[in-house]
């Protein structure tokens, strides 16, 4: 929560900041985070070579996987709930991806060309 958060910076760094100065912050911060997303997936796409991977992680104690595409110049991660192809079509980097993608061999992987 806000409240929660304005009150770990108060405590930690003895800073006061507001729950609208943080809902402020959350928006800015998700508008640039949703144009670095779109420019990384561009930059995928036009990669030669991308490194896939799925791991399991735990997000408020749920179980949800995190998808990472990556080559050596830029590092996307997506997570999500499901993992297989249709998980994989919504995140929108495989389905049109031409070039070599580099994977673990899942199952998943093999559905595309």
């Amino acid at each position: 929560s806000y409240s929660r958060t304005a009150a770990y910076i108060r405590d930690q760094f003895g800073h006061t900041i507001s729950e609208g100065t943080l809902v402020h912050m959350n928006r800015v911060f998700g508008e640039r985070l949703n144009i670095f997303e779109k420019k990384a997936k561009s930059h995928l796409l036009q990669s030669s070579i991308v490194h896939f991977d799925e791991t399991v992680i735990r997000v408020n104690r749920e179980r949800q996987w995190l998808h990472t595409m990556s080559t050596k110049d830029i590092n996307l991660q997506v997570v999500h709930t499901k993992c297989g192809k249709e998980t994989m079509n919504e995140i929108g980097v495989l389905p049109h991806f031409s070039g070599i993608a580099v994977h673990d061999g899942w199952t998943s992987y093999f559905g595309y060309k």
